[in-house]
């Protein structure tokens, strides 16, 4: 089962989006941007910003800062869904490629 880490402000979006999660089969945690980038194994961890924030500006800093994927709220949860299925065959690729070399 892959594990998704949640960094949200909002509790109850928070909570929604793991409950959301874990109805789509992943395995939602709650966490913080800094503490996956500083852990031992999780600097390559895939990650997705859920934002309030819909100005080019803030989408390029996003991405700038470490983010694989930008997506602006409100949001459906079926697109959340796929390009969390994105993110994961591009990680899986990168996975395979690394351990082929």
């Amino acid at each position: 089962m892959d594990k998704i880490y949640i960094i949200e402000d909002d509790e109850n979006i928070r909570n929604l989006l793991k409950i959301a999660l874990e109805g789509f089969g992943y395995e939602a945690e709650v966490t913080a941007i800094r503490k996956i980038r500083q852990t031992d194994g999780l600097q390559e961890l895939p990650i997705m910003l859920l934002t309030a924030k819909e100005k080019e500006l803030d989408k390029v800093v996003g991405l700038d800062c470490g983010a694989d994927d930008y997506m602006v709220k409100p949001f459906g949860v079926l697109e959340l869904s796929a390009r969390i299925r994105s993110l994961l065959r591009r990680a899986k690729r990168e996975e395979k490629k690394d351990t082929l070399t």
